[in-house]
C-alpha cells in the first residue's frame, strides 16, 4: 500500500502515551452519501499515475473518478487521502495532504455535488498533522485539531479557532454533541530545568510516567473542554488483563447509550475491543475466533447489540491472507465471519489503512482495498470497493472495481 508522506506521520499522542495509535495514512475509508445511494473512496489510478478519489453510484452501478491528485515522491505535491460527505447531502468533501520542509499542509476541498462548482477550500499548515476521516461534522460545521481547535462553518467557509497551546486533541461526533480525547500537556524545557540536578532513578521514573488522557465533551460554543475522565495506559492494562495495551484511532460512537468502542491491541494476544461512556471504562469484549487476528476501528449497529470490525488473519507476513467483516456480540463475544478477499499487509499499515463503514439505514458495510496496489500486497483483481449486504441471510459480498481497473488489468497482462 502506497502511504502519501504527510499521511504517515504519527501524531502528538504517541509522545504522550505508548498505546495509543495516532497515526494518518492514506485510510481506505469509504463514505456513505445521507441517502446511501452513493459512496465515494480513495484509490490509485495508474492510468492517471495519482492517487484520487471515485464516486459510486449503486443506482446507476457506475463508478467515476470524482477528483485526482498529483502523485509526488518527494511531497511536494498534493495528495488526496480521504473524502466524506457533509451531512446535508450537498457537498463532499476532500482532504489533501503535503509536506515540506518538516511542515505538513492539510488542505480541505468542498465540491458542491451539483455542478461541482464553486470549489470551496480552507488549509493549514504546523507540525502536527491532523485527524483521520471521519472529521467530525456537528451542526452544518466541521470541528477539525488544527493546530488547536478549528470549527470550519461548511456554508460560509469561515473559521474560529481556539489554541491548546501544548495539548493536542482528537475530535469525534457523538450524533449533535462533539467530543474529544484530549492529550496530556507537555511543558517546554527552560533554562532553570537545564540546570537542575537529576533526581534520583524512582524521582525520574514518576516523572516520565505517561500521563493521563482525558475524555469530554466541547463546549460548541466557546470550544472550552468539560472532562468526562482521564485514564491512563496502566488503568487500561489492568482492566483488560493486556500488556502494552494500544488503543485504536477512531472509536465507534452510540449516541444514545453514550458508549464508545475502541479496537484494543495487545501484545502477544489477538485484538481486543474496550467499551467506555462517560464514567470511564466500561466492558472489555475478547472476540471468539480462532487464530491470532487484526481488527479495524469498529462501526456500532443500529440496534446497539453488534460492533462490525474489518478482521485480518496474518499467519505468514509472506503470503496474501484472510480479510473478513466481523459481527461481533457485545453480550457473549461470539463472532460471524464473512470472508472478503485476501492481500498482504503489516500490522501498522492495517490498522491505519483498512477501515468498515456502515451505511445510513445500518443495513451494508463498505470497505475497501483500492489504495493497495503492488503483486506482493495483492492480486490486481482484488483491489477494489467491496459491500457487504447485512439483510442476505448468506451475506452476499459485491466488489466494485475502482476507475481505469480495465487499463490496469491491461497493463498487468502484458506484463511477462
Amino acid at each position: 500500500m502506497r502511504h502519501p508522506r504527510p499521511l504517515s506521520l504519527a501524531l502528538g499522542f504517541v509522545a504522550f502515551a505508548g498505546w495509543l495509535l495516532f497515526i494518518l495514512a492514506c485510510t481506505g475509508w469509504p463514505a456513505w452519501s445521507p441517502d446511501g445511494k452513493k459512496i465515494v473512496f480513495p484509490y490509485v489510478d495508474k492510468k492517471a499515475g495519482s492517487f484520487g478519489i471515485a464516486l459510486y453510484d449503486r443506482q446507476k452501478k457506475t463508478v467515476i473518478p470524482f477528483y485526482l491528485g498529483q502523485r509526488s515522491e518527494g511531497g511536494s505535491e498534493g495528495v488526496p487521502s480521504g473524502a466524506q460527505w457533509s451531512k446535508d447531502g450537498t457537498q463532499v468533501l476532500v482532504y489533501e495532504g503535503s509536506e515540506s520542509s518538516g511542515r505538513s499542509t492539510i488542505q480541505i476541498l468542498g465540491f458542491p455535488v451539483v455542478d461541482r462548482y464553486p470549489i470551496h477550500s480552507f488549509s493549514v499548515s504546523g507540525n502536527e498533522v491532523v485527524d483521520v476521516p471521519p472529521l467530525a461534522e456537528v451542526n452544518g460545521s466541521l470541528y477539525l485539531p488544527f493546530n488547536g481547535i478549528t470549527v470550519l462553518d461548511l456554508t460560509t467557509w469561515r473559521k474560529r479557532d481556539r489554541s491548546l497551546a501544548t495539548r493536542t486533541a482528537r475530535l469525534f461526533a457523538m450524533g449533535e454533541r462533539v467530543l474529544y480525547l484530549m492529550g496530556p500537556e507537555q511543558k517546554q524545557p527552560t533554562a532553570t530545568d537545564a540546570g537542575k540536578v537529576p533526581g534520583t532513578q524512582a524521582q525520574e521514573e514518576k516523572k516520565d510516567a505517561p500521563a493521563p488522557l482525558e475524555f469530554g465533551e466541547l463546549d460548541q460554543n466557546d470550544l472550552f473542554q468539560h472532562a468526562w475522565f482521564t485514564v491512563t495506559d496502566h488503568q487500561i492494562a489492568e482492566f483488560a488483563k493486556c500488556e502494552e495495551p494500544s488503543l485504536g484511532a477512531v472509536p465507534a460512537v452510540d449516541p444514545g447509550s453514550e458508549r464508545m468502542a475502541f479496537t484494543l491491541e495487545c501484545k502477544a494476544k489477538p485484538d481486543a475491543i474496550v467499551v467506555l461512556d462517560r464514567r470511564g471504562l466500561q466492558q472489555v469484549i475478547r472476540p471468539k475466533a480462532e487464530g491470532n487476528f487484526i481488527l479495524t476501528s469498529p462501526q456500532w449497529s443500529h440496534d446497539g447489540k453488534t460492533l462490525y470490525s474489518g478482521i485480518y488473519f496474518p499467519d505468514n507476513p509472506a503470503k496474501k491472507s484472510q480479510f473478513g467483516i466481523a459481527e461481533i456480540a457485545l453480550d457473549s463475544g461470539m463472532v460471524r465471519q464473512t470472508p472478503v478477499t485476501k492481500f498482504s499487509l503489516a500490522a501498522d499499515e492495517y490498522r491505519t489503512g483498512i477501515r468498515v463503514s456502515l451505511s445510513p439505514d445500518g443495513a451494508m458495510l463498505a470497505t475497501s482495498t483500492a489504495l493497495m496496489e503492488g503483486e506482493q500486497d495483492i492480486d490486481w483483481e482484488n483491489a477494489a470497493l467491496y459491500i457487504v449486504d447485512l439483510r442476505d441471510p448468506q451475506r452476499a459480498v459485491t466488489k466494485i472495481h475502482p476507475p481505469n481497473w480495465h487499463f490496469q488489468a491491461a497493463d498487468k497482462k502484458k506484463t511477462p
